[in-house]
């Protein structure tokens, strides 16, 4: 084996063991307490206020969510910036007002408050209600947070989106809602193509 192989692995090693045990130390906070954590990567833990995204000017594009209290009296602030991969996932991030959710990030401050900067999804931690429950929050979470990627969806389904799925779904799938989120997700193609055929 090659002298520098050895170094080499042993360094590639060491980084994925000490990232391994960053991830693990990551402190969860409440909201009311990100100001007494500036400049620390954390996990927010708080109620989604409101989500706004901009539609004009300078911030075009920036989607603004407010955690704790509606704006300007918010406990944390965090924006999803317009080139950022989340960006593109506004009807996912609306559908979030009103949920308790963990947001993963560096706080930093920003007019006077706690902020963080988000980029993808794995950023937004989420406990979706289950399907007797809350069926649309349970489909929210089985289409436009798991499964978005594998089904390809560039935008995510809205909640009139999401109402009409759940119709399709008492129409056509008994019991769906005892089935698992891997057996609803793959519905979602014929659902699409249902709704688009109807609508020709």
């Amino acid at each position: 084996m090659k002298d520098w192989l050895i170094p080499l692995t042993l360094a590639i090693a060491a980084l994925f063991f000490e990232s391994a045990a960053i991830a693990e130390d990551l402190v969860t906070i409440k909201d009311s307490k990100a100001v007494d954590h500036i400049g620390e990567r954390v996990e927010v833990r708080g109620v989604v206020s409101s989500v706004h995204t901009y539609q004009e000017g300078v911030s075009k594009g920036i989607t603004f969510i407010t955690l704790g209290r509606g704006y300007p009296n918010q406990l944390v602030s965090v924006f999803v910036r317009s080139d950022a991969e989340l960006a593109s996932a506004s009807a996912f991030l609306k559908s979030l007002e009103g949920k308790e959710i963990g947001i993963i990030g560096e706080i930093e401050l920003y007019r006077a408050k706690p902020t963080i900067d988000i980029r993808t999804k794995d950023q937004i931690k989420v406990e979706w209600k289950d399907a007797k429950e809350d069926p649309i929050d349970y489909l929210n979470g089985v289409v436009n947070d798991r499964y978005q990627e594998k089904l390809g969806l560039v935008q995510a389904l809205n909640k009139t989106e999401l109402q009409k799925f759940k119709a399709y779904l008492d129409q056509n799938i008994k019991d769906w809602q005892d089935k698992d989120g891997e057996d609803l997700w793959i519905l979602v193609p014929k659902f699409l193509q249902t709704i688009s055929d109807a609508s020709h």
